[in-house]
């Protein structure tokens, strides 16, 4: 059994690693000869390891072509719809905008409840404030599942399929939108009632007591990044696996006591009634937290320990988890392709091999021997999640350690139980329920304080430079050896594997430059470095909400290559596109020179950095920069090969350009002007520039249909190479003297099929 499920879990992961999902026959191929070794040759142990393995493959290649299958229609997507659903959990609400997750259960009055349907919606200047329970009509305009594609950066798409998100977009104005029926959930209820109270940490107990995090702000977030505790405030396994415990504890130890004085038989199972209840007070817990993934995936795991539990299985520890894990992929596949799931596995996994290393002897099992083990424990899940955290995050918590040995049982042990029972009082008993959150919220307040004063400290947490992959499985491999009890080989041998990471030194003086056109949406910013100098041209946007692609896209990609300095921002002018992020770049980053069409961006500035001469070709003279007219056009050349970045311009500055510099607009690389609008890159201007690539930086799906088909096709008309950012994500050119590289950030860095479906 042991073999079938290790080898299903195996296929299973191994679809991370896909770049396609196997075709249809292929699946089917792969069923019959799981079915036929496992029905003939199942006393054969390696039979039955290919049987699971061709199981694995076929669940996972069924249910993504499951999910690519349940699009919606193409004109769905180029026309407003109009659709009837429930509100199924708030996200963000603010006066102005709201934003939330929206089950569909009809599009144009056609009904959707035989596949599931997931919108991800905003509304901008609302009608009503949204409830989480309301059923909806709404006028929408929708796009696929589809996100941002750069080095560093949040993938936001394959977040949206694991949360099973088949399309977003946001509410038009139209006096179809309705409230069909105003009831809100329980959860929602709690949710209004526990703001009503008005208390000093109330986004604090909304996150701990119903998983509601909409009103924690960057400040907040950043600082429990800082501290290690942001797991502390995600309702998940921990928290749930303390309320199980304790409810088995407390319903066990009730039954035996009525028992004892009988006012129940002898009889009673109550190990069994003790496992229903918490089982049920568990599912209770997680609705209230929204039944968000960690939350769904501790309560199975606890269906597992409970049926073994009800019927006296006892398992190994290893069957025993590979049981759950099988159950978690059989239920909620899409788990697989979300770092959460990994993390708590990696924190479990930790937690065995400290437990079996180091096991707590029952006979000193004194008040000190238990904080001694209580703190060896969180020493070593800290040591071992930091390869894992500093590989995804970019940064380790040096405090962490310290900080969770002191708040993880003060959290779980302490708050935890108090939110939940104010939570379950206020239902019943309000009033009990308030003084409850009351001193929840003086509790958390403690917590707080203290967090923020811990955070501002800089020493508590080192940003990390971009590691290779390889470099990140030495470390781990070393610490496994070294904590290891005693081997064959000696420890030192473990030492060297530690090497490379502490001697690890990033290519600095790499033998080429290097363009990034990043992909920012409906924008441009397109990064130059060479020599380790790096120059900025373009921010591109940011929006009311305050997401900007400063924060979302430049910023992650600068830590991720240990660079927190611009030598020179460029910017070309001022519409938000372009020009959205500057503010937020200046408030994190350290930026040594900026120019703008408004100063020194004009014909006949000079500059050379790193090996790069830059030259600016337009405008005329400094001018305000809020037209596209004023775009300062930048050509950067390096040794045989030159970008020309030219903003926003249209066909009657081009024409200007060709009279000013002719021959000298002659570029290797073309940043299309204008997005790759009609109103540019005219058939002479291309012929002038004569560039070997051309790029289009534009959103996805926009509503200007940039680039326009006739654009795309004139320069092909010129055999010049054409990308968009939409399409291929970021596009990188590593440019030596005699040859140039192109990467495609979907195609070539990260090409998986979970995180470039299209919808």
């Amino acid at each position: 059994m042991d073999g079938w499920l290790l080898s299903f879990i195996g296929a299973c992961i191994s679809s991370l690693l896909w770049t396609a999902l196997p075709t249809p026959l292929t699946t089917t191929i792969c069923l019959t000869f799981s079915l036929l070794l496992l029905l003939r040759f199942s006393d054969y142990p390696f039979a039955k390891c290919i049987s699971g393995f061709l199981a694995g493959l076929v669940w996972i290649s069924s249910v993504g072509h499951w999910h690519q299958h349940w699009q919606l229609r193409e004109q769905d997507f180029h026309q407003s719809i109009i659709v009837t659903g429930e509100i199924e959990s708030l996200i963000a609400s603010l006066s102005t905008e709201q934003r939330f997750m929206m089950r569909i259960d009809s599009i144009d009055d056609v009904e959707t409840r035989h596949a599931p349907i997931k919108f991800r919606l905003s509304w901008y200047q609302p009608n009503w404030e949204l409830k989480q329970g309301q059923e909806v009509k709404f006028l929408v305009k929708v796009k696929p599942a589809h996100g941002l594609a750069n080095e560093g950066g949040f993938n936001y798409q394959q977040w949206l399929m694991t949360q099973g998100v088949k399309a977003t977009g946001y509410v038009k104005k139209s006096e179809l939108n309705a409230l069909i029926d105003a009831s809100t959930t329980i959860r929602q209820q709690l949710l209004d009632q526990l703001l009503s109270l008005e208390l000093s940490h109330g986004k604090w107990l909304a996150a701990l007591s119903l998983g509601y995090r909409g009103f924690l702000d960057d400040d907040d977030w950043a600082v429990l990044q800082q501290t290690g505790t942001a797991h502390l405030v995600a309702i998940s396994g921990l928290h749930i696996g303390v309320v199980a415990t304790a409810s088995y504890w407390v319903f066990n130890s009730l039954l035996m006591a009525l028992i004892k004085f009988g006012v129940l038989s002898l009889n009673t199972p109550s190990q069994r009634v003790s496992i229903f209840l918490t089982l049920l007070l568990s599912l209770f817990y997680a609705y209230l937290a929204g039944f968000s993934l960690p939350t769904l995936r501790a309560c199975l795991m606890l269906f597992v320990v409970s049926i073994l539990l009800w019927f006296g299985r006892s398992w190994s520890p290893v069957r025993s988890l590979l049981a759950i894990l099988f159950v978690v992929i059989l239920s909620t596949p899409f788990s697989l392709y979300g770092i959460s799931l990994w993390l708590s596995l990696s924190a479990v996994g930790i937690i065995l091999f400290a437990v079996w290393c180091w096991p707590v002897k029952r006979r000193s099992n004194t008040v000190l021997n238990t904080l001694g083990a209580s703190l060896r424990l969180q020493l070593v899940i800290s040591l071992f999640m930091l390869p894992i955290v500093a590989w995804q995050f970019g940064f380790i918590s040096l405090g962490a350690p310290i900080i969770n040995f002191i708040a993880v049982p003060l959290v779980t042990l302490i708050l935890v139980p108090t939110c939940l029972a104010a939570t379950f009082f206020f239902l019943f008993f309000p009033s009990l329920g308030q003084v409850l959150f009351k001193l929840a919220d003086t509790l958390i307040g403690f917590c707080v304080t203290t967090l923020y004063q811990v955070g501002s400290i800089s020493m508590t947490h080192v940003t990390i430079k971009d590691f290779p992959f390889s470099i990140w499985l030495c470390l781990g491999v070393g610490l496994l050896g070294l904590l290891l009890p005693k081997l064959p080989i000696p420890k030192f041998i473990f030492v060297i594997w530690i090497l490379p990471f502490i001697a690890f030194i990033p290519d600095k003086d790499k033998p080429y430059w290097q363009v990034d056109v990043l992909d920012v949406g409906q924008g441009l910013a397109v990064l130059i470095s060479s020599n380790n100098k790096v120059i900025l041209y373009d921010t591109g946007p940011s929006f009311p909400s305050g997401f900007n692609m400063a924060d979302a896209v430049i910023l992650p990609l600068l830590r991720s290559r240990g660079i927190n300095k611009l030598d020179l921002l460029i910017v070309s002018h001022n519409d938000n596109d372009h020009a959205g992020g500057v503010s937020h770049l200046e408030k994190h980053l350290e930026i040594s020179n900026k120019i703008t069409s408004e100063d020194l961006c004009f014909n006949g500035w000079r500059d050379e950095r790193a090996g790069l001469k830059l030259a600016a070709l337009w405008p005329l003279k400094p001018m305000v920069a809020d037209e596209n007219e004023s775009s300062c056009v930048v050509k950067a050349s390096g040794g045989l090969h030159s970008i020309l970045l030219s903003g926003d311009i249209d066909k009657s500055i081009e024409r200007r350009l060709i009279e000013m510099h002719g021959e000298d607009l002659k570029s290797t690389i073309l940043v299309a002007p204008h997005h790759g609008s009609n109103s540019s890159s005219s058939e002479t201007f291309i012929k002038y520039v004569d560039p070997t690539y051309s790029i289009f930086s534009q959103g996805y799906l926009n509503r200007w249909s940039f680039p326009k088909a006739e654009v795309v096709e004139r320069y092909h008309s010129h055999g010049v190479k054409t990308y968009s950012t939409s399409e291929h994500g970021q596009i990188t050119f590593k440019i030596s003297p005699y040859t140039i590289e192109v990467q495609g950030y979907r195609r070539d860095i990260y090409p998986f099929w979970y995180a470039n479906y299209k919808g």
